[in-house]
């Protein structure tokens, strides 16, 4: 059995947030930018219609 050491890559876990943020980016792609997530266009829809 091989030793597990703590550089290797089973020692580490997913990154979620950004598996989340690019799952974010692909359905409302207006509202993720280079600073991160605008959450004030998130949470107000009217702003995403045009």
């Amino acid at each position: 059995m091989k030793q597990i050491k703590a550089n290797d890559p089973e020692t580490k876990t997913a990154d979620i947030i950004a598996g989340n943020i690019e799952k974010l980016k692909a359905l409302f792609p207006e509202v993720v930018g280079e600073d991160g997530v605008n959450v004030d266009l998130l949470t107000l829809p009217s702003k995403l219609v045009k």
